[in-house]
């Protein structure tokens, strides 16, 4: 389906961290990114999606309405022989240890990055999007700096062969990072959930009306679903909107437009 007639929401990007920001911009080429200057505290938590959960939550308050969505960004990263750990506290153990630390520590070893996107709009905070990225710690460093970029070697994939183990940082100079990575894949669980947004948004459009029960009712066609699916959905219907139950909808039933 064609989106002529529904223009995409402008993203708002709150942080302080212009490379993530950079990043961001690659990735959702068809978007509008702002980035919102701000430093957010962040919760002493190892799941990062719990610390991404807060930090919506405390950006959200601070910019209640903006004309469009609000988003942040963490990163975490688990380490199997560390026992899952550093987690979201990926920061401060390189910030302790530096690069050449942590390969020390942990050469060789599999790990997950993984990257969780917070989410306000429509003035609802919605549920944490996140996505993983597969792989191992190198057995040396190439470069004097902290971030784990340096060090992670994705796992080979059916779009991107890693014949020669190269790490996010060597795949940032060769211009691929941006689409293989962790942020890459959360970002694009955002943009498919939007672009079912502007879907919705562009049948009532062409078929006059609002984007009410009605019309989200005949897009899904509630009749595919099951008797207690239909229970579910008859339950949310009176509290939430229609952003959350196109939620409700994609994420609780497994239900794809």
């Amino acid at each position: 389906m064609e989106n002529s007639n529904v223009k995409k929401p402008k993203i708002y990007f709150a942080s302080s961290n212009v490379s993530k920001y950079q990043e961001i911009v690659d990735i959702m080429k068809e978007y509008e990114v702002k980035m919102l200057v701000m430093e957010i505290p962040e919760i002493q938590n190892v799941d990062v999606v719990e610390v991404v959960r807060q930090k919506i939550k405390y950006a959200s308050k601070k910019h209640p309405d903006l004309d469009g969505i609000l988003i942040c960004e963490d990163t975490g990263l688990d380490i199997e022989d560390f026992g899952k750990w550093p987690g979201a506290f990926i920061k401060m153990y390189f910030n302790d240890f530096g690069a050449e630390g942590v390969v020390a520590r942990h050469a060789g070893s599999r790990a997950t990055l993984r990257s969780a996107i917070g989410i306000y709009m429509n003035n609802v905070l919605q549920e944490p999007l996140y996505a993983d990225l597969h792989g191992r710690i190198s057995i040396r460093t190439y470069q004097d700096t902290s971030t784990v970029d340096t060090i992670f070697i994705p796992n080979p994939t059916t779009s991107h062969e890693n014949r020669e183990d190269l790490t996010l940082a060597d795949m940032t100079l060769l211009g691929i990072k941006n689409t293989i990575s962790h942020r890459c894949k959360s970002l694009e669980k955002l943009m498919k959930q939007l672009q079912k947004t502007n879907d919705l948004n562009e049948f009532a459009t062409r078929n006059g009306s609002s984007l009410n029960e009605e019309t989200i009712a005949a897009v899904v066609q509630p009749k595919e679903l099951s008797k207690n699916q239909k229970k579910k959905v008859a339950r949310k219907r009176n509290s939430i909107n229609y952003l959350n139950l196109i939620y409700v909808f994609d994420s609780n039933l497994n239900y794809s437009f």
